[in-house]
């Protein structure tokens, strides 16, 4: 998966980077961000297998160092552009990929086989 969105975050794009969204608040962009770092987070949350705040405090923050660094690739390719409020939507959607994996495994450990 974090190759996956590196390579995406690298290649020249048209279109999504639209400034408006939803009302004219968010753009695609930011959406196409949030939505890819949630999915990775949850993913690393997984491989790490715990539940506890520690272990998802490190994995938000590991999903946006990453997201950061890959934000200054980006300010050094020519048909792309560095942005902090990419990084926001990274760090955003790092949040809830980990929310979403304390979801699913809470739901999971109450369900019995049967």
């Amino acid at each position: 998966m974090a190759v996956v969105v590196f390579v995406l975050s690298a290649v020249q794009v048209g279109g999504a980077g639209s400034t408006s969204g939803s009302l004219g608040l968010v753009g695609l962009d930011k959406w196409l961000h949030a939505v890819g770092y949630a999915g990775l987070s949850f993913l690393v949350a997984a491989a790490f297998g715990r539940r506890g705040w520690r272990s998802l405090t490190a994995v938000v923050a590991l999903v946006v160092v990453f997201g950061g660094a890959i934000e200054l690739v980006q300010g050094a390719l020519p048909w792309r552009s560095a942005s902090v409020l990419d990084l926001l939507a990274d760090a955003v959607g790092a949040l809830v990929g980990v929310a979403a994996y304390r979801g699913w495994r809470a739901v999971r450990g109450r369900v019995r086989p049967v």
